[in-house]
């Protein structure tokens, strides 16, 4: 019984996705590829991010991560050369599997229904900056039907803190922060803790 590995306890809202981090060769150079998301997305429009999306059923991380990327990049399975897994993200009922690929032959065509442009960062760039860093804080809202009387301190109950390091990059006109910030620098730092 010693050796069984538990299950994680995730809630239905639990959010698996995967993403790619995409290296395209330009002029000789490694450059990561990024895409602009499309204004009319609902979630985070006008976000820098990586190609990637929700896993779907009887998806592995993977195979979501490359069928996102051919969707998004309007390249062909074929063009994508695995490469290995990075470090997984898991924050607050999301979980991202991150995967390194090298993209053959890209001519940075895109999506026009998910993705407003795409744009490439010379992987030299992320290996010799340092991202900017800023604290953020999350907080609790309880609705008006919150049973505070169940719970020890009522309505004055002490909820824990969550504090989180936002990481951010600058590159020409171009932000990439959040997750995607955290996807890199966690891959360029080999796993390092942000």
């Amino acid at each position: 019984m010693l050796d069984y590995i538990p299950s994680i306890i995730t809630e239905s809202v639990n959010l698996s996705s995967a993403v790619l981090i995409p290296i395209a060769y330009i002029n000789g150079e490694e450059h990561i590829i990024f895409e602009v998301r499309s204004s009319s997305l609902g979630d985070q429009p006008g976000d820098v991010c990586l190609p990637g999306g929700a896993i779907e059923e009887g998806e592995t991380p993977s195979s979501a991560a490359i069928r996102e990327c051919c969707e998004e990049l309007l390249v062909e399975r074929d063009q994508v050369e695995l490469q290995y897994p990075t470090p997984v993200l898991s924050r607050l009922g999301l979980t991202i599997y991150p995967f390194l690929a090298y993209i053959r032959d890209y001519d940075l065509q895109f999506n026009k229904d998910e993705v407003s442009s795409v744009f490439t960062v010379p992987l030299q760039y992320f290996k010799g900056n340092e991202p900017k860093r800023f604290k953020t804080e999350w907080k609790v809202t309880i609705g008006d039907d919150f049973p505070s009387d169940l719970v020890a301190g009522g309505k004055g109950y002490k909820w824990r803190k969550h504090i989180e390091e936002q990481l951010f990059y600058q590159y020409e006109d171009h932000v990439i922060w959040g997750y995607t910030a955290k996807i890199i620098y966690a891959w360029i730092t080999k796993g390092k803790t942000i």
